[in-house]
């Protein structure tokens, strides 16, 4: 089970002025208990599907049978982007391989390559055009809404080049998004495209344990019930515990009292293994999305917000840690730590006689990396920056699941912490408006014109 280690959140280690006491969080648990209600009641309402998905396991056995329907897929092209790409992103790096599209179909076997169309990219576009082959491929177009410009653009040109290439298009193409409404819904009934249903409530950034993401995952051999189990485990172990017993609201309650009580609003992730940093990034648009938030519910302005960083070690103790241990104490760190890598390497002899080099000769790649963590960590806490650990005990499907779980309750209870509402984005919308009246989409004229009065600029401003 997943371990939340905060002994380096605590004022006994790093002292009163950048650590957090047990009276901090005492006091603060009318505040927690408060966020715990609001939990249930609108988990009563029906509104937080994400809490759902770890117990409804039948969808994955229509994903299996699909799967079992197209023989002919040895690859996978994911289009979509934001929380329809960086969950499955982060899935594939973890549970397949990262360099799943470069094994030899020997070590590869059944599991699917997978490339992820997920920006508004021509470059990067013409380039996995030029390797993909379509007619093996399956498109997995995903958008909750069914109405993201980025992701219909791609679908456009890819639609194009699938009809190119294949004599029956539409058993290349599988749409992932609202089971009800939404122009894809629509797309979908007039097409007959093959579909997997997105929940309508559970929003983009919460949606991986959905079809989201265990589609992908059954494609590249990623056991979806593994996921589910892992996710289910943590909903039963802390949902509406107490504060002290609930490590995802406590570790949320850490975070809070760090901005507002310490002044702490950066928050890094780091993992230590690079099968694990592309969660950082899909928790770096949970995080960020979530409760980046200019009023709370009442409608009060509060600017509310923390900043996500994601980083890598041990590489980014050769480029952030300066940052980190003398720059501005303004930041809370978080390890994600992997007890067992299920592998490890052992250095052979090194040029024997060579003090500087031969202290290697017999050590454990493993090792090596642990050591270096548990360097950093000490450092950092004889430097009175506050960090902890969330700690897998091995890189599995019900490990993984258990870490999206804790990472999205901490996340909601972080914006009921702040009175705010963690599962909209407001702010994003305007820009997506400006976007449609430049594309000339019917009904934002008006944002056009707004556009070009807004956005000025002087030749005098640019060198």
């Amino acid at each position: 089970m997943i371990q939340f280690d905060f002994n380096y959140f605590m004022d006994e280690f790093i002292g009163s002025e950048h650590g957090i006491s047990k009276k901090d969080i005492d006091e603060l648990k009318p505040v927690c208990d408060a966020a715990l209600k609001r939990m249930n009641d609108e988990k009563a309402k029906g509104m937080l599907g994400f809490l759902e998905l770890p117990f409804d396991t039948s969808i994955v056995e229509g994903i299996r049978k699909f799967k079992a329907s197209v023989p002919w897929c040895d690859t996978v092209a994911l289009i979509g982007i934001g929380g329809s790409a960086l969950g499955p992103q982060a899935l594939k790096n973890a549970l397949a391989d990262i360099y799943l599209n470069e094994l030899p179909d020997t070590i590869r076997g059944k599991r699917c390559k997978a490339y992820f169309f997920d920006n508004v990219d021509p470059g990067e576009m013409q380039s996995l055009l030029n390797i993909l082959h379509i007619p093996s491929t399956l498109f997995l177009v995903i958008s909750k809404s069914g109405g993201t410009t980025e992701t219909n653009a791609n679908f456009a040109i890819l639609l194009d080049a699938i009809k190119k290439h294949t004599k029956d298009y539409a058993k290349h193409i599988v749409i992932i998004t609202d089971p009800e409404k939404g122009i894809l819904r629509q797309v979908t009934q007039e097409e007959g495209f093959v579909s997997f249903p997105v929940p309508s409530n559970v929003g983009g950034r919460f949606s991986v344990l959905s079809a989201v993401g265990l589609v992908i995952a059954e494609f590249l051999g990623i056991d979806a019930y593994g996921l589910l189990k892992g996710a289910a485990n943590v909903v039963q172990r802390y949902y509406g515990k107490d504060v002290w017993d609930n490590a995802p609201l406590l570790n949320a309650a850490f975070h809070y009292l760090f901005d507002i009580k310490k002044n702490k609003r950066i928050n890094v992730l780091m993992p230590y293994t690079r099968k694990l940093h592309l969660f950082a990034d899909w928790y770096r648009q949970l995080w960020a999305e979530s409760l980046g938030k200019r009023f709370d519910v009442q409608g009060k302005e509060v600017m509310a917000g923390l900043t996500p960083v994601a980083a890598l070690g041990t590489i980014d103790q050769h480029s952030q840690l300066q940052l980190y241990l003398e720059g501005p104490n303004d930041k809370v760190i978080t390890f994600l730590k992997l007890q067992d890598f299920g592998t490890d390497i052992i250095m052979p002899q090194f040029y024997k006689g060579k003090q500087e080099l031969e202290y290697l000769t017999g050590k454990s790649l493993r090792k090596l990396n642990e050591f270096e963590e548990q360097a950093t960590e000490l450092v950092l806490k004889e430097a009175s920056r506050p960090n902890a650990s969330l700690i897998l005990p091995k890189l599995d499907e019900k490990a993984v699941g258990e870490l999206i779980m804790f990472l999205e309750m901490q996340t909601a209870y972080a914006g009921y912490l702040y009175n705010i509402n963690p599962y909209d984005q407001p702010a994003v919308e305007q820009g997506k408006r400006f976007t449609f009246g430049l594309l000339e989409r019917p009904g934002y004229e008006d944002y056009k014109e707004k556009f070009v009065q807004g956005y000025v600029k002087k030749d005098s401003y640019k060198l």
